[in-house]
């Protein structure tokens, strides 16, 4: 009992309490520890399990579930998709924000780049021709050359 609660442990109690049937009896820590053994998981103390605020909201939130006549019982489908896109979300954000660190970076470098090479903001922010439409060709040519890391030469005294 001296390992801890690793995420993936919690995920797969939170599992074993969420999926408690009538059939499997009433619904205790100490059932669930049991459970827990059947499936070879790590052994806790019924304490340990406790004192975890999710393990307790589960717990009491599919006792609560069970209580209810099978007539009402649905809700907690609900529970679980709202769940369920919190995690999406969660992941996207997490995804969002590297993405946003990742072009931060590039900008940067490309703020350094053009410093370097004695280009001006106004230089940078001139508008396309608009009497020369530019293609789409064109546009790629700009982009490939823009994959490739700058040249600099070695100025001249």
């Amino acid at each position: 009992m001296n390992e801890r609660i690793t995420p993936e442990l919690e995920v797969g109690i939170i599992a074993i309490i969420k999926s408690w049937k009538h059939s499997q009896g009433r619904l205790s820590f100490p059932t669930v520890i049991k459970r827990m053994n059947e499936l070879d998981m790590p052994p806790f103390s019924r304490q340990a399990l406790r004192k975890n605020i999710k393990f307790r909201a589960a717990l009491e939130d599919r006792q609560n579930y069970l209580r209810l006549p099978s007539s009402k019982r649905g809700g907690s489908h609900e529970m679980e998709n709202a769940l369920q896109k919190i995690a999406e979300l969660q992941e996207e954000k997490k995804r969002d924000k590297a993405l946003i660190h990742k072009m931060k970076e590039q900008f940067l470098r490309w703020q350094y780049n053009a410093h370097r090479m004695n280009l001006t903001r106004a230089m940078l922010e001139q508008p396309l021709d608009d009497d020369q439409p530019v293609s789409f060709s064109e546009l790629k040519n700009v982009a490939d050359e823009l994959d490739k890391p700058f040249v600099i030469s070695p100025k001249k005294s």
